[in-house]
């Protein structure tokens, strides 16, 4: 499946201060969600005026000046974007004579529109905002010249993944692409295998399996190829070993060296 990615450059007007690291990490990760599951190609594709943005209430600070502040997020930020495509750059979809609107505001000479021209057309298109702008839902209504086109919207990584799925869409990690894994790409998301705990190790989230004396997660210093869990007894925290994202019975046990260089879990 092929899929135009528009990043909503109207929903960061007045919404990054002091978070600009947060906002773009959460674009970079909601996108690649889409990215990282196999039979899935994206294009990422934004407005030019996205950097001149005035990104905090009041300020007049734009994206390109708040970016000064962690030039690495920003030049990830860019290189997100396929081969630098801006549509009013290339060849806009919207048609100059029409009115788009969302909720009774214009938005036209936006990326809302463009995906509003997308989806009408039945292509797949995914729309993605920073979290707590005023685009809010899984689907956008989005009016053009009176008639309303409902455009998949998305503001998180939960929201990829249910657009997914409801397409069909069974979640599975491509490993060739370098992306960031994520616990449904994984068995980990087999509620009949697993349950969730308050615990967190790397920033993941840690699982009892049901039935068993055991700990496991995502590790997360690994990507591509080498992704795997950890398992570790619930007991007393000793590492037991390391399994395949997609098959229990896939499991390696831990070596007496590797056993001793992990150390036992902590919370």
């Amino acid at each position: 499946m092929n899929i135009t990615v528009y990043i909503n450059e109207d929903s960061l007007q007045g919404q990054l201060c002091g978070n600009l690291s947060d906002a773009v990490n959460n674009l970079l990760a909601t996108i690649n969600a889409l990215a990282s599951n196999q039979g899935v190609e994206v294009s990422v594709i934004t407005s030019s005026t996205i950097f001149s943005k005035q990104v905090c209430a009041g300020t007049g600070l734009t994206l390109a000046q708040l970016s000064k502040a962690d030039r690495d997020l920003f030049v990830k930020f860019k290189g997100m974007l396929d081969k630098g495509t801006y549509w009013d750059k290339t060849k806009a979809l919207q048609r100059s004579a029409s009115v788009y609107l969302y909720k009774k505001q214009s938005v036209k000479d936006t990326s809302v529109a463009e995906a509003r021209e997308e989806a009408g057309a039945g292509r797949e298109t995914v729309l993605v905002s920073v979290p707590g702008s005023s685009y809010t839902g899984r689907s956008l209504d989005v009016e053009k010249d009176g008639s309303v086109v409902g455009v998949p919207h998305a503001t998180s990584t939960a929201d990829v993944f249910d657009y997914l799925t409801g397409k069909g869409i069974v979640l599975k990690y491509d490993r060739s692409k370098f992306l960031h894994l994520d616990d449904k790409q994984t068995v980990l998301a087999d509620a009949a295998l697993f349950a969730e705990t308050k615990h967190k190790v790397q920033g993941r989230t840690v699982y009892e399996r049901i039935g068993k004396d055991e700990y496991w997660y995502v590790d997360n210093f690994h990507k591509d190829g080498s992704v795997h869990l950890e398992v570790f007894r619930m007991s007393d925290g000793t590492f037991l070993g390391t399994c395949d994202i997609e098959d229990v019975s896939k499991f390696k046990s831990a070596s007496k060296k590797e056993k001793s260089k992990k150390g036992a879990l902590r919370f």
